[in-house]
């Protein structure tokens, strides 16, 4: 007689990823208004209550996907210059992040689209906004804190600072993906790399490698 089959336990961690793996399908097929957290749970295949423990709503689904993301991007862009492809347009490593960027425009349009319709959100339920903030201002804080580190590892000079980099980064992965997403092709591959590169320059001969990097920083 066969033994019946033992199913393992769920770490937290699996029942986790998941409900959000779950949460992205779901979202990217409905949108995020019409779907709801008991489609998450049935198509995650766990009960209502299983779900409702670890978020209370749909928000806090949105949140984790988006601190997924950051994490996720951040570790792209270093392994990009880690782990370079050869081609001579890669050389730069504004260039190599530029890549690896535009690669996810193409790559993840489901979660741009919800980013825009959250985004609509934010600008028209200021109960939601001061939460977005908040994790906007990790993100570019993240992302300046990746730029300089990285500038001061690889001499480079950067013509704004850190922080004015980050914001141009997430400027133009957002504006872009919008010319992008509804008329495939029409951004070049290296469009966002050759753009990051004009903000660098390589280090002034002689100059101190533990100098600023920043030439004419804004004001404080």
């Amino acid at each position: 007689m066969p033994r019946p089959e033992i199913r393992r336990r769920l770490s937290q961690e699996e029942m986790r990823s998941r409900i959000l793996g779950a949460a992205a399908i779901e979202f990217a097929r409905n949108g995020f208004d019409r779907t709801t957290l008991d489609e998450v749970a049935a198509a995650a295949g766990f009960t209502k209550g299983a779900v409702y423990s670890r978020f209370s709503s749909k928000d806090d689904l949105f949140f984790a996907l988006l601190e997924e993301q950051i994490v996720g991007r951040i570790k792209a862009a270093g392994d990009a210059l880690d782990h370079p492809s050869g081609d001579a347009d890669e050389m730069h490593p504004a260039a190599a992040i530029g890549r690896q960027i535009n690669d996810a425009l193409v790559s993840e349009q489901d979660w741009q689209i919800l980013f825009l319709e959250f985004w609509l959100r934010v600008v028209r339920e200021p109960q939601i906004a001061e939460r977005f903030r908040t994790h906007r201002r990790h993100l570019r804080q993240s992302i300046a804190d990746f730029v300089e580190a990285e500038a001061r590892r690889r001499n480079l000079t950067l013509l704004v600072s850190p922080s004015e980099m980050a914001i141009v980064a997430l400027a133009l992965s957002n504006g872009l993906s919008i010319e992008e997403i509804p008329d495939q092709g029409t951004v070049a591959g290296d469009l966002f790399g050759r753009i990051l590169t004009l903000a660098c320059a390589p280090a002034a001969p002689g100059r101190d490698p533990h100098e600023p990097r920043v030439v004419n920083p804004p004001p404080a």
